[in-house]
């Protein structure tokens, strides 16, 4: 038997660290993961309107892209019960799921949708950590969240994890970096192809959907997320060097922009529709009661429709966006009411009461200051255009009522005269001559 010991004077053992310190000198350091931004363009269908985004995570940079893993935090039933109420209360569940990346690029592909790759020059540790955190929270037990389209979404969660790799870099580099675009300017663009759809943006949402945002916050936006990264440089061991690689394009969209279409139509819709309805109650009073009240009926239903709308949209939703909505000021669920008055103009062609009136003045005032001091005071900020509808469709109304019946029967009904007692048509003055019956006729 053979004893090796540790004394340098023993060749044995001197030969045997040699070759230990050689062979790990020779063997290769395990390779980092490789991970990619990846941002997928709009394609026909509304809900992928807004872009996506998911992170592509590869054992090395050599690695073939079909054999990579695509984190995907986009994903959701719409086969769910109520889904559409969920969404719009924020109460919709989406999850996280790791996926092959070559199934979705065909997929892709199919959609029409471009999809570019961009790649991030992650040290090796943030790199494997990047990697493992997108493992972890794709786990069955931990991938569920309540969606958010502006604060929890596939682009938030990512934006989110990187910023965290990065030990904050993203956050200092795009968290103070306001900008002129709110929310609602996104959702604009988003839906300018979809008339319907913009037409709702301008009316239910809150005064928060129009504040001003941060690149940060704007980043909820798969496009807007690679412009953030693209913000980012990295400073560390390694040197100097940004966070974002050179894009490539994997495919490209052969259709034209599902987006096209101008962003105010619905803005244009609604000013033409006020000018309307301001001319409607111009004319309206040279129209008899029928009329007069069917006009009142239609506004009626509308108004109490949608107040009623925009007052349960406020109090259930648990997005930010959807509470808060100004226009209830110049839209009140209890406009239903006026239907009474219009059933008295179609039945019995009798004008409308003092509470009618005096309703409607008050309505017609707060809507009016709302309009003035809408441009003066942010917290009031919100579109103007649906502001000015309700304005004009409260003075439409006010002319639906007609005239008060006292008016009316002080114009056309003049009071009996008193009767005369006898002779009282003879008058004696004094100084005037003889008597003369005022009645008399002179012929001459």
């Amino acid at each position: 038997m053979v004893t090796i010991g540790l004394c340098p004077s023993n060749p044995d053992a001197m030969r045997l660290i040699a070759f230990l310190i050689a062979l790990c000198l020779a063997a290769p350091a395990a390779a980092a993961p490789h991970v990619d931004l990846v941002v997928v363009g709009p394609g026909d269908d509304v809900f992928t309107l807004y872009g996506h985004a998911g992170m592509l995570v590869r054992p090395a940079a050599s690695t073939p892209l079909e054999q990579g893993t695509l984190y995907n935090f986009g994903i959701t039933s719409f086969d769910r019960p109520n889904y559409v109420r969920d969404f719009l209360t924020g109460r919709v569940e989406f999850w996280g799921k790791p996926q092959n990346f070559d199934r979705n690029l065909a997929r892709w592909r199919k959609e029409d949708r471009t999809v570019v790759r961009y790649p991030l020059n992650l040290p090796a540790p943030q790199a494997a950590w990047l990697a493992e955190r997108l493992a972890y929270v794709t786990t069955p037990e931990r991938r569920n969240f309540v969606y958010d389209t502006f604060r929890r979404n596939c682009a938030t969660w990512l934006r989110d994890l990187v910023d965290e790799a990065t030990g904050g870099a993203v956050y200092a580099a795009v968290g103070d970096a306001h900008t002129e675009y709110s929310y609602r300017d996104d959702v604009r663009a988003a839906y300018a192809g979809q008339p319907v759809l913009l037409l709702m943006t301008e009316v239910v949402p809150g005064v928060e959907l129009d504040r001003p945002r941060t690149l940060w916050e704007r980043a909820y936006l798969p496009a807007h997320l690679a412009e953030a990264f693209g913000r980012v440089t990295l400073n560390d061991a390694e040197g100097e060097r940004p966070l974002l690689g050179e894009p490539e394009v994997l495919l490209t969209r052969a259709g034209p922009d599902p987006r096209e279409g101008s962003p105010r139509r619905a803005q244009v819709f609604l000013v033409v529709l006020a000018v309307v309805l301001a001319g409607m109650a111009l004319v309206i009073g040279r129209l008899g009661p029928r009329w007069r009240g069917a006009v009142l009926a239609v506004y009626a239903l509308g108004a109490g429709a949608l107040g009623t709308v925009l007052a349960v949209v406020g109090a259930t939703s648990d997005w930010p966006d959807m509470q808060h909505n100004w226009l209830l000021l110049a839209v009140v669920p209890l406009d239903v009411f006026l239907l009474w008055p219009a059933v008295r103009l179609i039945g019995w062609g009798r004008p409308a009461g003092t509470l009618a009136r005096t309703w409607l003045g008050l309505r017609g005032a707060t809507t009016l200051a709302l309009v003035l001091v809408t441009p003066l005071f942010a917290e009031l900020r919100g579109p103007l255009p649906p502001r000015l509808v309700a304005l004009a469709g409260l003075a439409l109304a006010w002319r639906c009522l007609g005239r008060p019946a006292s008016r009316r029967r002080g114009r056309s009904e003049p009071p009996p005269r008193a009767a005369r007692p006898q002779g009282a048509g003879i008058t004696t003055e004094a100084g005037a001559g003889p008597p003369r019956n005022v009645g008399a006729r002179a012929d001459t």
